[in-house]
């Protein structure tokens, strides 16, 4: 199951990592660093509204779709860069929403778009 869904992953994302430093008043300040390029798999939604099992209500543009191998925390950021091999001429931001979900045969994340 999980080499069906590697090769089933025909997009690009690049995971922008984050990261938070002081400033000189001593406020955090968050940052996103450009980490490594994954093969993903984008699945684009009409905004989804989800109850989690706190009854919160979470909110989400897409589902992204990785390999098992992935490691991802729900603070970094998701860029899209090419949709079905096709580079995109303005790459797509999105924060994740909530926790990495895994499943069987990989990562499930669930993504708001987001500007830069």
């Amino acid at each position: 199951m999980q080499a069906t869904q590697v090769s089933s992953l025909m997009d690009t994302c690049v995971r922008c990592v984050f990261s938070e430093a002081a400033d000189a008043a001593g406020q955090m300040i968050p940052t996103w660093t450009d980490g490594v390029t994954l093969a993903c798999g984008f699945e684009p939604r009409s905004s989804i509204e989800a109850r989690r099992p706190d009854m919160t209500v979470l909110s989400y543009d897409a589902r992204l779709r990785l390999a098992i191998t992935a490691t991802m925390d729900y603070r970094d950021k998701i860029r899209l860069t090419h949709r079905y091999g096709a580079l995109l001429a303005t790459p797509l931001t999105f924060a994740i929403e909530g926790q990495p979900l895994r499943g069987p045969s990989g990562l499930v994340l669930l993504l708001k778009a987001v500007s830069e």
